[in-house]
């Protein structure tokens, strides 16, 4: 599993409930540098907070884990190179930079 994707998809439905990550820390029963540290892909959770997070934020751990709430615009560039072939990396960050440029 890709733990940016997932921080991502986190992130995204966190606010979508119009929480803080301080709010769902707390909700957690965990510190906020560790909800920061998920939201951000630096770890991963574990299963029980897994289940207690989609029942929170009232999704399914498919929304979260299968990126059913991706938005690449916001992802880092490194993270989605990792799947592509070096030779071909060049020529997607150029498309990805004329993509975000696009209205």
């Amino acid at each position: 599993m890709n733990n940016k994707i997932i921080g991502i998809n986190v992130k995204k439905y966190r606010r979508a409930a119009g929480l803080t990550q301080e709010k769902l820390a707390e909700m957690l029963d965990i510190s906020t540098v560790h909800m920061s540290h998920i939201e951000c892909g630096h770890v991963s959770m574990s299963l029980e907070i897994l289940v207690r997070l989609c029942e929170i934020l009232k999704v399914t751990p498919n929304h979260i884990l299968n990126g059913a709430y991706i938005d690449y615009a916001e992802m880092p560039s490194d993270s989605i190179m990792a799947g592509i072939p070096e030779k071909r990396q060049l020529l997607a960050r150029k498309l990805i930079e004329v993509l975000r440029d696009c209205p």
